[in-house]
């Protein structure tokens, strides 16, 4: 926590609790000027791939495309399929890989959902926005849905949507920081049906009708 005390006056407690047994570090603002805090990529927990193939899309549960090098146990795998490895089973016996030695690769525009490792708890009239970071962008990725949108009420496991924009294979390590959370406070508005909008001067006017000159 920052020591100036119009930051700690401000603050509101965003609590994180793990999913699973990993030990990823609890995301962190990198600066006492960053607006949002960094969400790393969690390896060690169930991933899913969506793929377009012409008409074709379909989900693979678990690691797909998933690529380990594990000096200590002598494992290097590429292409992992569901079913072909108990998977599960050797993350328990290889936990929190050190150095990126877990790493996921995404294919030319597949998207890969990604755990990351943690769900939040924090306080009724704000929203979590979810962002990708710059350095993600630099490399070709977004997120599937641009902006993920996390309600207060959620208590569901925190999800990033990778999508490979580029025509290259683009690796992601366990631990690397891919996503940015921004904490928003809202206004939940009372919603009611009319016959009758208030008149302005722009009217009726659509999208982009402010821009014509």
């Amino acid at each position: 926590m920052s020591d100036n005390p119009q930051l700690q006056h401000n603050a509101i407690t965003v609590a994180f609790k793990r999913s699973g047994t990993h030990t990823l570090p609890l995301p962190k603002y990198s600066t006492e000027g960053s607006a949002a805090f960094d969400l790393a990529a969690c390896l060690t927990r169930p991933t899913k791939l969506i793929r377009s193939d012409s008409s074709l899309t379909y989900v693979e549960p678990y690691h797909s495309r998933l690529f380990i090098n594990n000096a200590a146990s002598g494992v290097d795998t590429f292409g992992i399929r569901a079913g072909q490895i108990d998977l599960e089973n050797f993350i328990s016996q290889n936990p929190d890989p050190a150095n990126g030695s877990l790493s996921l690769i995404i294919e030319p525009g597949d998207t890969i959902t990604v755990s990351l490792g943690f769900h939040v708890d924090f306080p009724q009239g704000f929203v979590l926005l979810l962002a990708v970071r710059s350095s993600m962008s630099k490399k070709g990725i977004s997120l599937a849905n641009n902006v993920g949108i996390i309600d207060s009420d959620y208590r569901g496991e925190l999800l990033a949507a990778l999508r490979n924009d580029t025509k290259e294979r683009i690796k992601i390590e366990h631990g690397e920081r891919i996503v940015q959370g921004l904490l928003v406070p809202v206004v939940q508005a009372k919603i009611v049906e009319t016959d009758n909008l208030s008149e302005t001067a722009r009217g009726e006017g659509g999208f982009g009708s402010t821009g014509k000159m």
